[in-house]
């Protein structure tokens, strides 16, 4: 009896194989296949969303004291500082503005044309917010490009197009955003994109043939 286990065990395993066998289809695993595309379609969110906060993440690893540029009008250097801490003079008072609020924040926002091509975003507390309501005439913050303001800002661009004739474009600051403060958007950087690097090896991995 051994005698024959060890002659099995010594044979090609090609003499066992079975033609019918091998003709049967593929048994069918929906919830392998479904898990397979959730892990690949999270992954690259993750990339995605990752890859939209790369302005943020950025401007948390800026120097902590905003650079003076005197007027945001008649300044001549601001894409010198594009996406750095900056202070700058402007006449919000009198000026278009809109007013938005991002989900999960009671602070409201508002958006002003001071000039052309140039906006201010500056955050209106709730115990301020009210006719009342004096805007700062110094301001300090992220200066962006419009077009780089990120998701966090999705759907300002159209309110800012709606003040300007139609067309958004220029600069932006940003009021009241500093790099101490934006340090959490480098750990969810951080996040994501680990997140996103196990996911997709994971994919691979699992989707790789077996020998």
């Amino acid at each position: 009896m051994n005698q024959r286990v060890d002659d099995i065990r010594s044979s090609d395993p090609g003499e066992f194989d079975d033609g019918e066998l091998r003709e049967l289809p593929k048994p069918k695993r929906p919830v392998r296949t479904v898990t397979l595309a959730l892990m690949a379609v999270t992954g690259l969110l993750s990339l995605l969303l990752a890859f939209s906060l790369r302005h943020e993440a950025s401007f948390a690893t800026e120097r902590s004291s905003a650079v003076d540029l005197g007027g945001f009008v008649a300044s001549t250097e601001l894409a010198a500082h594009d996406g750095g801490y900056v202070r700058v003079r402007v006449a919000l008072a009198e000026q278009p503005t809109a007013v938005f609020e991002r989900a999960l924040e009671s602070t409201r926002y508002r958006v002003t044309q001071v000039a052309a091509e140039r906006w201010v975003i500056y955050p209106v507390p709730p115990q301020l917010d009210g006719p009342r309501f004096v805007p700062p005439s110094l301001v300090a913050g992220r200066l962006v490009r419009v077009e780089d303001l990120g998701v966090r800002f999705r759907g300002v661009e159209a309110q800012m197009a709606q003040l300007g004739g139609g067309t958004a474009s220029g600069w932006v600051l940003v009021d009241g955003e500093d790099p101490f403060t934006m340090g959490w958007v480098l750990a969810l950087e951080a996040l994501l994109i680990a997140f996103a690097a196990f996911n997709l090896l994971s994919l691979a991995r699992l989707l790789r043939p077996v020998s």
